[in-house]
C-alpha cells in the first residue's frame, strides 16, 4: 500500500522495538506488491547505508511504562539498563544509523548526564564519539509549560582526538528571553576536556569550579573512609496508610488498648529533617517488625489464621486498625512473614541510637543530629554517627558540590554521600566547632519549642487551627502583619477581637518574636564560626570561598 512517497504495510510494526529496516522484518516485504516492494527495498538500502546527520527531540518516557519492551531491548542494545528512560535507546540507534564521521544533534532531558542508568551510554559517547557542544538548560523552561530539564548535545561519530575539548554552556533559567539563545551560548561557553567525561556522571562546570572541586577532594577523604559507616534507608512500609499514623490516631489506639503504645514509635518524614535538630511533627509509626526480626506471640504459629487470632488478642486496637487494609497489605511484595508485619530489616536498633539523619532530596543542606531515637520513613537516611565535625561538614555549602541536582534540589540518596570528601580537622578547629554545634542544636530546639507554644496558644485562645506558612514562622513578621495574619486565620463566625485581645496579641508577638530573633542571630554567628573552621580545614583561600558561594544555589544562610 502506497501513501504519498511512503511505503507502508497493513501489518503494524511497533516502533518502540527500534527494529527499523526491512531486513529486520521480512514479513513486511513479502506483503507488498511488486511496485511497492521495489520502493521499500530502496528505502531499506538507504537505512543500511546510514545517514550524514541525525537530529531529534526524542520522547521522554519513564522506564516504569516500558516493561513490555525490556527483554527485547536487553538483547538488542549495549546501553540497556532496566531503569533507563526511552530516549537512551534513541541515542544508541541513532549512532548506529550514522555514517562514520556523521553528526548527531539531540535536545533531550539532562537526567542522563548523571543518572546511573546512562553509565553505559556515557561510556559509549566518551570512547566512540567526538562531542562538539553541550548546552545544559537545567530548570530553564525551554518548552513552555513543561519542566523538562533539557540539554542539547552535538557530536560526531568518530573517536575523540587527544586533548579534545567540548564547548560547554550552562544556561541559567533567569537568562531565558534576555538575549538570543545562540548569542548567549557563544558568549558563555567554556572548554572542558572530553577526557573528563567518562562513564561516571558528567559534571559540567567551568575550569575554576573544576579546580575548586579537585581541591576539596584533594584536601579531604571520602566520608566512607573518614568514618566506617554507611547510610541506611528509612522504613519502607509498603502501605503508609496502615503503618504511619497521626497523633489523634495514636491516642485513639492507646485509649482502646494501652498495649498499643508498645509498638507505636515516633517517626520523621523527610520534610521533618531540618538543619541541626529534627522537627518532629507528632507522627507515629506502627512498628510491627517481621517475625524474622522479632519474636512475637504469633511468630512460631504456622497457620496464618491462628497467627492472626493471636495478633488480634495481643494488640486488638491495632488489629482493628489494620484489618480493613488487609487486601492492600497482602498485595505488598515486601511484607514480613504475615500480612500485618513490616518487611525484614537488619538495622532496627540503629534508629534508637544517636545518629545523623538527612533528607533523600534536599533544597538546602538539611542534616539533623537525632538523639531522641526517631524512626524515619523512606524519604530519609541515617548515618550511625553523631560526630560534631561530621555534622558541621555536611551543613556547609561545599556539600552541595557533591549533591547532584534533581529538579533543582540536591540528591544524596543511597550511598552517594560516602563519596563526599571530609577534611581532617586539627585540635583548634575541633575546639571551635564542637561547642558551637551543641549550642546551635540547643538554640534551634528551644526556638522551635517557643514557636510551637505560640501556635498552640493561638489555637486554644484564638481558634487558629491552621496557622499556614506565615504564622508558622511568625518571628519573621512585624507586629501588624502578625495581627492581620491571626485575624485571617480565625474562624469566620468567631467574635471580633476586643481591644484587650488585640493588645494581648501584640504583647505576645513582641515578647516571643524578639527572643526567637535573638536566638537566630546567635545561631548565625555560630554557623559562621563553623564555616570558617571547615573552610580552613579544606585549605580554601578567600577567592575559593567567594567562588564556592557564587556558584552554589542560594540555599545557605548568609556567611557560609
Amino acid at each position: 500500500m502506497r501513501q504519498g512517497n511512503s511505503v507502508v504495510s497493513d501489518r503494524r510494526v511497533d516502533p518502540l522495538a527500534f527494529d527499523w529496516g526491512l531486513e529486520r522484518d521480512p514479513f513486511v516485504l513479502s506483503e507488498l506488491d511488486p511496485a511497492d516492494r521495489a520502493d521499500a527495498v530502496a528505502v531499506d538500502a538507504r537505512w543500511r547505508e546510514g545517514f550524514d546527520v541525525v537530529l531529534a527531540n526524542p520522547p521522554y518516557v519513564r522506564q516504569e511504562l516500558l516493561t513490555a519492551y525490556k527483554d527485547h531491548w536487553q538483547a538488542s542494545f549495549r546501553a540497556y539498563d532496566g531503569t533507563a528512560d526511552l530516549f537512551v535507546y534513541f541515542f544508541e540507534r541513532s549512532l548506529q544509523q550514522l555514517k562514520p564521521g556523521g553528526r548527531l544533534g539531540f535536545i533531550v532531558s539532562n537526567k542522563w548526564l548523571r543518572g546511573g542508568y546512562a553509565e553505559k551510554l556515557r561510556a559509549m559517547f566518551a570512547k566512540q564519539c567526538t562531542i562538539d557542544t553541550m548546552v545544559d538548560f537545567g530548570h530553564a523552561p525551554i518548552f513552555p509549560g513543561t519542566d523538562a530539564f533539557p540539554c542539547i548535545i552535538t557530536l560526531r561519530k568518530s573517536p575523540p582526538p587527544p586533548e579534545h575539548a567540548v564547548r560547554v554552556t550552562l544556561y541559567p533559567r533567569e537568562e531565558l528571553g534576555k538575549e538570543l539563545l545562540a548569542s548567549y551560548v557563544e558568549e558563555h561557553r567554556f572548554p572542558m576536556p572530553q577526557a573528563k567525561l567518562d562513564s561516571a556522571g558528567w559534571t559540567l562546570e567551568p575550569p575554576g569550579v573544576q579546580a575548586l572541586l579537585e581541591k576539596l577532594r584533594r584536601n579531604g577523604v571520602p566520608l566512607g573512609e573518614y568514618a566506617p559507616i554507611k547510610p541506611y534507608y528509612g522504613i519502607k512500609t509498603g502501605s503508609n496508610e496502615a503503618f504511619l499514623v497521626d497523633l489523634a490516631t495514636k491516642e485513639r489506639l492507646c485509649r482502646e488498648d494501652p498495649r498499643s503504645a508498645e509498638i507505636l514509635k515516633k517517626y520523621l518524614r523527610g520534610q521533618d529533617i531540618a538543619r541541626w535538630p529534627p522537627e518532629w511533627a507528632g507522627l507515629w509509626l506502627v512498628l510491627l517488625k517481621s517475625s524474622g526480626d522479632q519474636s512475637w506471640p504469633w511468630s512460631n504459629t504456622k497457620d496464618s489464621g491462628a497467627a492472626e487470632t493471636i495478633f488480634a488478642e495481643s494488640f486488638p486496637a491495632v488489629h482493628r486498625h489494620m484489618k480493613p487494609l488487609e487486601e492492600v497489605l497482602r498485595k505488598r511484595t515486601d511484607h514480613g512473614r504475615f500480612w500485618w508485619e513490616l518487611r525484614s530489616c537488619a538495622y532496627y536498633e540503629l534508629f534508637a541510637r544517636p545518629k545523623l539523619v538527612y533528607q533523600e532530596i534536599q533544597f538546602h543542606p538539611a542534616y539533623g543530629l537525632d538523639r531522641a531515637g526517631y524512626f524515619l520513613n523512606n524519604k530519609g537516611f541515617l548515618l550511625e554517627n553523631e560526630d560534631p565535625w561530621l555534622a558541621t561538614r555536611t551543613h556547609t555549602s561545599s556539600t552541595t558540590c557533591w549533591a547532584p541536582l534533581k529538579d533543582e534540589a540536591l540528591s544524596l540518596a543511597g550511598d552517594k554521600i560516602v563519596f563526599v570528601p571530609i577534611p581532617r580537622a586539627n585540635a583548634q578547629q575541633l575546639a571551635a566547632t564542637a561547642p558551637a554545634v551543641e549550642s546551635i542544636v540547643e538554640l534551634t530546639r528551644t526556638s522551635a519549642e517557643a514557636t510551637a507554644a505560640v501556635l498552640d496558644l493561638l489555637r486554644v485562645e484564638y481558634g487558629v487551627e491552621t496557622p499556614g506558612q506565615a504564622l508558622g514562622d511568625f518571628s519573621n513578621l512585624g507586629s501588624d502583619a502578625f495581627v492581620l495574619e491571626v485575624k485571617k486565620r480565625r474562624p469566620k463566625k468567631g467574635a471580633a477581637l476586643s481591644p484587650a485581645g488585640l493588645k494581648a496579641l501584640r504583647d505576645l508577638f513582641e515578647a516571643e518574636a524578639t527572643k526567637i530573633v535573638e536566638k537566630r542571630t546567635r545561631i548565625l554567628d555560630l554557623e559562621r564560626t563553623i564555616a570558617a573552621a571547615v573552610h580552613q580545614a579544606y585549605g580554601l583561600t578567600a577567592e575559593d570561598v567567594e567562588l564556592l558561594r557564587a556558584t552554589q544555589p542560594p540555599r545557605m544562610p548568609p556567611g557560609w
